[in-house]
């Protein structure tokens, strides 16, 4: 009984987190306390400053990319952005991981919720909860210009994209309803081609079709209405035929507003 007593103990133990035992946890936490962010930040990282590199060191534990959740022995790029950012935000020792978890997910800690791709995920993920904020404008000024990169299915079929072995389907699909939001900004046409043809019928098509169309009718009515004339009748196209109503009226109000 003691040895299937130990035995449950051992399945059942968090998995280890190297180098990041509580008693580093809470040096780190207690040499910056009381600093502002900026400072904790800058506190933070001259601490990790020399840890050694290892290509994507941090994973879920468990399943497709067993590595540890948290650990201070081994960072890149990304994750000694990624565990910077989670001790200066932190108060706590547990409040750690969860922190982590926090940026480097959409919702639970598993390989299909990570943020696997910075610009598509990464970045509007975090910037949503309010951990980054976008400064570009803000820097560049005038000299900023807006782009945007279509991932197509060339993109998915390419070796980067074959390594990250994300899903098929949903993940996907979500990731091309972003670019397409992003896209309709500047090219609605081209958004609205990737929403038809690459995102299968759905609630995440349908969640796309809307953004673009919104873009779109702000920028040319016409062509945007010409547009969801080629949807298939259902509640998708009653949707798009009463959100072109509303913009027609809010643009007929504004005209003849003095």
């Amino acid at each position: 009984m003691l040895l299937a007593a130990a035995l449950g103990l051992v399945l059942v133990a968090p998995p280890p987190l190297p180098g990041a035992d509580d008693a580093r946890l809470e040096a780190l936490l207690a040499s910056v306390k009381g600093r502002s962010l900026d400072a904790r930040l800058l506190g933070i990282g001259e601490q990790l400053v020399g840890t050694p590199y290892a290509h994507s060191p941090l994973g879920e534990g468990e399943g497709q990319d067993p590595d540890p959740r948290l650990r201070l022995d081994r960072v890149d790029c990304l994750t000694f952005v990624e565990t910077v950012m989670a001790l200066a935000f932190s108060s706590s020792v547990e409040d750690v991981v969860h922190v982590l978890d926090s940026i480097r997910y959409r919702s639970r800690p598993d390989y299909a919720s990570r943020n696997h791709l910075m610009e598509a995920e990464w970045l509007p993920s975090n910037a949503a909860k309010g951990m980054v904020r976008d400064v570009t404008a803000q820097l560049g000024g005038e000299g900023v210009i807006q782009d945007a990169k279509v991932i197509g299915p060339e993109a998915w079929a390419s070796t980067t994209a074959r390594a990250l072995a994300l899903p098929a389907g949903a993940d996907r699909d979500r990731i091309l309803s972003r670019v397409c939001q992003v896209l309709s900004q500047s090219d609605p046409s081209s958004a609205g081609t990737i929403v038809s043809r690459e995102i299968p019928a759905g609630p995440v098509q349908d969640e796309a079709a809307m953004g673009v169309l919104h873009q779109w009718a702000l920028r040319d009515f016409t062509s945007a209405s010409n547009w969801i004339a080629h949807f298939p009748k259902g509640s998708l196209r009653i949707r798009a035929e009463e959100e072109l109503e509303g913009i027609r009226e809010y643009q007929t109000h504004s005209v003849g507003t003095p």
